[in-house]
């Protein structure tokens, strides 16, 4: 059965690890002689953890009869079951590092704007500090520069990236607030528009108002100038009497 172990995914080299046997996920047991299939796992360990050795109940695992499964090269690794998996990804938990300079030059590609040079000094106490200015764009014909500082460290590079960092939140904090001024002044627009069409409806019915008036004056003008229906005979008691 051991000569038949399945091939291992995992990095093959010097990394040595620990390899995990999901017993209570694929049943049957690695120790059943009637096993013909089951999910080995290769967890590699970092170079400062690889000096670890694996608890007391693991080496225990393995007298027991568990063989220990080696990948090709010289990687090695312990046969284990599900419960001390949790060991293997507490000795293995992965570190990301970002590189904010890089990614500050990325930034400023994409909005257009000049290159930021980030400059390194030394603090009253023997430190590194680091600071990058940040050419901002705007109508005027001043261009606006924003000095970032970041935190001192015994490393420059440290010191470098903690200022890129700073740079980017910089210009995040900026872009945020160009967004809320883009949306208050779309805000705006839509309240200007929304008065200008009730003063246009206003004027409209002004119109219709004075049109109506005007109509009612040429009514009453016509009527004013026809001729008048009353006549004045001669022979009126007003009159004088003829000799």
């Amino acid at each position: 059965m051991y000569g038949r172990l399945p091939a291992i995914s995992g990095p093959v080299g010097p990394t040595r690890g620990f390899v995990a046997n999901f017993r209570d996920f694929c049943p049957p047991p690695l120790r059943c002689p009637t096993a013909r299939s089951f999910s080995l796992h290769v967890v590699p360990l970092p170079p400062a953890a690889s000096s670890l050795s694996p608890p007391s109940d693991l080496l225990a695992e393995i007298r027991r009869g568990s063989r220990v499964a080696c990948t090709g090269g010289p990687t090695r690794g312990f046969v284990a079951d599900s419960r001390l998996l949790k060991f293997a990804l507490a000795a293995t938990m992965p570190t990301v590092d970002l590189c904010y300079l890089r990614l500050l030059h990325e930034i400023a590609e994409k909005l257009q704007l000049g290159i930021p040079r980030c400059k390194v000094t030394i603090n009253l106490d023997g430190q590194f500090v680091a600071y990058v200015d940040l050419c901002i764009p705007s109508d005027e014909p001043i261009v606006g520069v924003t000095r970032c500082w970041g935190s001192s460290s015994d490393i420059a590079g440290i010191a470098e990236q903690d200022a890129a960092r700073a740079a980017i939140h910089q210009l995040k904090a900026l872009f945020e607030k160009y967004d809320k001024v883009n949306w208050e002044l779309a805000i705006l627009q839509e309240r200007f528009n929304s008065e200008v069409g009730k003063k246009n409806e206003f004027l409209a019915e002004r119109l219709n108002i004075r049109a109506a008036i005007e109509e009612c004056h040429s009514v009453i003008n016509h009527l004013g100038s026809g001729p008048s229906s009353l006549t004045v005979e001669p022979s009126d008691s007003g009159s004088p009497p003829m000799p």
